[in-house]
């Protein structure tokens, strides 16, 4: 009986371990198909770091080309799967390589572009969701192979019990063996496996023999170590796309047009004060704030760009912020499309670009300013050299001919238009802050009452001028005749622009600038200011008037009434006076300007007009030593000196002067231009004449702008500008011998 019994379990044995090793056969190969799956998850997971390298840190063509091929190729691997999920992750990878190729082309044809930028970032983007996909219909392949393992296992779990009962009926011992090689292991991975069924993550299989179920242990555990880097993979790219979005200022948009939902980033609240919370479906909110002007052109150009086959757009509007002001902006995004061409999702990005383009319109101007500047600083050389000419010799002619009224008059009207050119001059210097001024401490209350009578003959009786001077004004840091001339300027242009009666007001107060947005707005460093603000009830400006009112040139008065270089010359002197203008105007109420002029670190009383009479030398003889490479002006200079009694040296050239003074020739005073060719300029001569003969009066002369020639706050040395009158040579010749008596 015994026999037959271990016969029987002999025979029961070799029949379950044939079917036995004919369901390990089947199970044996859905667990090598589960090792080839979990070798394209590593895959998988070595292509999302491949792609969030090439698309955060390093974008470049080859790593996109390479990304691709590893795409397709591993989609190849997928498609030896005979299940539709594998069909459909091989279908996300071949999407991938699309982004990818992509991606390369618009680094080879866009590098260096803000759209590039853009479209590298929303195509990641895209390629993470297709990658997404791939990762997820993977996982329902492996858990589709696993539930063919659990099935097979499971058979082969009852084979094994049925087998293991034959066992115990034979011998406890193989009974025991069976227990402690089989059902220990067995029981572990079901244990396992309930768990990843239940959703844990972290469950590992213990180590076990190295056998088939220590194998089957070490690929299950495999797989998990390989999910979990995966899972660790895609949270880690999750949070990159959510911290880029999230220190972006960018307004970043993700429209589902089949669904109408529409996801904001908090760059929406952040550049324009909106709330980025879930619009209610229908709500098409971008649509309610772009600006009525702007809508119908936007809107037709979306719709040209849905209806079409692009991949992307970019357009520039404007858009309103909550507080209902409008933003210059860029918008630029990424049109994802199903295969049948139709659009799937719309993502963008729309960035605030106001303050850009102001600067740019603000460089513009200032391009615009100093090329005017430049050009006035290079004419006004030579011109002033011809002015000093052509007023001199008028000034010597009208002398001449006081017996011949007729030519008398002709020359009286060349002089005029020489004396008009040169104020055009001075005002074009203005206008380019190239002008020399004088700044000293001044009282602006003293300045304002002093033009009171010249402003009541020159703007006439129907207009009321009212004065709002105030008591505490500080002393300002400027140049007095030339604030003096802005004021009346201004004054002008103040009844030029009242039609009848009116009324102009002039009012002086302190400021003080403080750091921030007041000193911001004004484009003003902090500190204290003296304002003088000039009002009219005239007919006021708009808008477009307003823009260009301190452009070069333009007027708005009728062709030989005005040279458009008024609030120019204002604007040049105060900005070079560190100071700023600010103009404020409203058609049929009238205009404010302001000025800020900058406070005098000390006060000054107001210098008296008599104290700048002309000096006076009693006896106008002796020798002077001229330098001067102009021709003309050297002629005319020398005529003048003869006439008033002194004896000429003439030179060339600074180094010509220079050798003249380290002679023996007597020479009692030296009149030299400050440019001049050669090693040595008028001012080296100047140096050098004091230093060989100290005491000895010298007079700079100069065609140039002060602040080109050297710094005007250097009074070492008399300046006669040019053009000059014949008085103006007398009186800058008296202050050098005058300043030069021991």
């Amino acid at each position: 009986m015994a026999r037959l019994i271990l016969a029987g379990a002999l025979v029961a044995v070799a029949v379950m371990a044939l079917m036995v090793g004919i369901g390990w056969h089947w199970t044996k190969s859905d667990i090598d198909a589960v090792a080839e799956l979990q070798q394209l998850r590593d895959r998988a997971t070595e292509l999302s770091i491949t792609m969030d390298y090439a698309t955060m840190l390093r974008p470049d063509a080859q790593v996109f080309a390479d990304l691709a091929l590893d795409a397709e190729a591993l989609a190849l691997d997928l498609e030896r799967f005979p299940e539709r999920s594998a069909r459909l992750a091989a279908q996300q990878l071949l999407e991938v390589a699309h982004q990818a190729r992509a991606a390369g082309e618009t680094l080879t044809l866009l590098r260096g572009t803000p759209i590039a930028d853009d479209r590298l970032r929303l195509i990641g983007q895209q390629m993470r969701i297709y990658h997404y996909d791939f990762v997820e219909g993977l996982r329902a392949l492996l858990a589709e192979r696993h539930r063919r393992v659990f099935e097979r296992m499971a058979w082969l779990i009852a084979a094994f019990v049925v087998a293991t009962l034959v066992l115990l009926l034979a011998t406890t011992l193989q009974a025991t063996t069976l227990h402690r090689r089989l059902f220990g292991p067995l029981a572990a991975i079901d244990g396992a496996l309930r768990a990843v069924a239940a959703g844990a993550t972290t469950t590992r299989i213990p180590a076990l023999r190295q056998d088939e179920l220590g194998r089957l242990a070490a690929s299950f555990n495999a797989m998990m170590d390989a999910r979990a880097a995966a899972d660790a993979a895609l949270r880690l790219s999750e949070e990159r796309f959510r911290s880029v979005v999230e220190v972006s200022t960018d307004a970043v948009s993700d429209w589902n047009v089949a669904t109408g939902e529409v996801w904001w980033s908090e760059g929406l609240r952040r550049s324009f004060g909106h709330d980025p919370s879930p619009m209610p479906l229908g709500e098409n909110f971008w649509h309610r704030h772009l600006h009525p002007d702007d809508r119908d052109r936007i809107t037709a150009l979306f719709e040209a760009v849905r209806g079409g086959d692009a991949g992307s757009w970019h357009a520039t509007y404007r858009f309103q912020r909550a507080d209902g002001t409008y933003a210059e902006v860029r918008d630029v995004g990424v049109i994802l499309r199903d295969g049948d061409g139709r659009v799937r999702r719309m993502i963008g990005a729309i960035t605030d670009v106001t303050e850009q383009l102001d600067l740019e319109g603000r460089l513009r101007q200032l391009q615009k300013l100093e090329a005017v500047g430049q050009l006035t600083g290079g004419v006004a050389h030579d011109f002033n050299n011809l002015l000093t000419v052509v007023l001199g010799n008028s000034e010597l002619l009208r002398a001449e001919l006081e017996d011949r009224p007729e030519l008398a008059e002709m020359a009286s009207m060349i002089h005029e238009a020489a004396d008009r050119g040169a104020a055009l001059t001075q005002r074009l210097l203005a206008f380019s802050r190239r002008q020399a001024l004088a700044p000293k401490p001044h009282d602006i209350n003293a300045i304002v009452r002093g033009m009171e009578g010249l402003l009541r003959r020159t703007i006439g009786q129907a207009i009321e001028i009212r004065f709002a001077l105030a008591a505490d004004a500080w002393p300002a840091e400027i140049d007095g005749p030339q604030l003096e001339s802005a004021i009346l300027n201004l004054c002008l242009n103040a009844r030029d622009a009242i039609t009848g009666s009116g009324t102009l007001t002039i009012e002086t107060r302190n400021a003080v600038v403080e750091a921030g947005s007041m000193a911001a707005d004004l484009d003003l460093a902090p500190g204290d200011y003296v304002v003088v603000a000039i009002s009219d009830s005239g007919k006021g400006m708009d808008s477009t008037t307003l823009e260009r009112a301190f452009e070069p040139f333009f007027t708005t008065k009728p062709v030989g009434q005005g040279t458009g270089l008024g609030l120019s010359m204002v604007f040049g002197f105060v900005a070079q006076s560190k100071g700023q203008v600010r103009l404020y105007s409203e058609p049929g109420v009238g205009t404010t300007v302001k000025l800020y002029l900058p406070r005098a670190a000390i006060a000054r009383a107001p210098t008296d007009r008599s104290e700048s009479a002309p000096l006076r030398h009693a006896a106008r003889s002796g020798t002077i030593l001229l330098a001067e490479d102009d021709h003309l002006v050297r002629q005319h200079a020398v005529r003048l000196l003869r006439s008033l009694g002194y004896g000429v040296i003439e030179a060339e050239s600074g180094d010509a002067a220079l050798a003249i003074l380290e002679g023996d020739i007597p020479i009692d005073g030296v009149l030299t231009d400050v440019i001049m060719p050669g090693r040595s300029n008028g001012k080296a001569v100047a140096e050098r004449a004091r230093a060989l003969r100290p005491g000895l009066p010298v007079v700079l002369s100069s065609a140039f702008p002060g602040t080109i020639v050297f710094d005007t706050t250097d009074e070492t040395f008399p300046l006669l500008r040019k053009p000059f009158t014949r008085d103006e040579l007398v009186n800058k010749l008296d202050e050098a011998f005058a300043a030069a008596v021991p």
